[in-house]
């Protein structure tokens, strides 16, 4: 969920409107703050514990990656409406993940402490503050589940194909198709011969020239995914991070973090699978030329 007005529908369903207001304007238990591009919301490992509730811009989700050169994967991209840092409110735990202002956000923050003496002052609208948080965190666990039982579809695909690389982006176009309602879209991969991106499937009646496709390449060289006005290109990596395609779909409509980050999931599931299929052909043209060196020697 990401559409400011249904959060708040939801969040602040039981405040009168004129206490709405008053959160709105960051006056009372909630605090308006602001960040300006490129900061540091909270790093994963901090033991901050506030909850956000974004306003304006948009802020992004990493999560470091376990290897030696520091990577770190994005996890989501939030937009207004969106809620983050509950675990942390809810829990002493450490941040799970960091969260950086990709530009300039606005933002309702909720402290831990301020929440703890809410609760015991006001337990009956703290009651109602606690509905609602878990209403969002309801939501976000069925969203979830729907995203796990997708990539287990996805596994059972990839395990079923049997190193046919067209008959596996075919059904992955299909089952993206299904599962994100975008009326267009297209699976490229790199051309071993030309270096060019090239359409492999397509539906819809999408299709984009190599010259498009190639476009994209710069804009996913940090990131795994760029999404605008209703189009969003996945880059499609092996487990090296070298880019071996892409995924283009578009709609009508904007695209959801939860979204976004399960077609994420589909494309590394796909990159995994095709780096294999590429290790285990270069075994056997390895194997081919040894057999012919042999034959060419006895």
């Amino acid at each position: 969920m990401n559409d400011l007005s249904e959060t708040l529908a939801l969040f602040f369903k039981d405040f009168a409107p004129e206490e709405r207001a008053r959160l709105l304007a960051g006056q009372g238990l909630w605090k308006k703050v602001n960040f300006e591009k490129g900061a540091m919301i909270f790093s994963e490992g901090a033991n901050s514990n506030e909850l956000y509730l974004l306003l304006k811009g948009t802020v992004e989700i990493d999560k470091d990656l376990e290897s030696t050169d520091h990577k770190t994967k994005v996890l989501a991209l939030l937009r207004p409406g969106s809620m983050f840092g509950e675990g942390a409110l809810l829990s002493d735990k450490p941040r799970s993940a960091s969260a950086m202002a990709i530009d300039e956000v606005e933002t309702l923050q909720l402290s831990k402490s301020d929440f703890d003496g809410f609760v015991e002052k006001n337990p009956t609208d703290a009651a109602s503050l606690l509905l609602g948080l878990m209403k969002v965190v309801n939501q976000r666990l069925q969203w979830t589940n729907h995203e796990l039982v997708t990539l287990y579809d996805v596994a059972r695909i990839v395990s079923g194909s049997d190193n046919d690389v067209e008959a596996l982006l075919q059904r992955i176009a299909d089952k993206l198709e299904m599962v994100t309602h975008a009326a267009r879209g297209l699976i490229s991969l790199e051309n071993r011969s030309t270096q060019l991106e090239a359409v492999m499937v397509h539906w819809g009646g999408f299709d984009l020239a190599a010259s498009a496709l190639e476009f994209f390449e710069p804009l996913l060289s940090t990131k795994d995914f760029v999404e605008e006005s209703g189009r969003l290109v996945v880059a499609i990596r092996d487990l090296s991070h070298h880019l071996l395609g892409l995924v283009v779909m578009e709609k009508s409509n904007p695209w959801s973090e939860e979204m976004i980050k399960m077609v994420v999931s589909i494309a590394e599931q796909v990159g995994i699978a095709l780096g294999d299929y590429k290790l285990v052909a270069s075994e056997k043209d390895r194997s081919t030329l040894r057999d012919q060196k042999e034959r060419i020697i006895f």
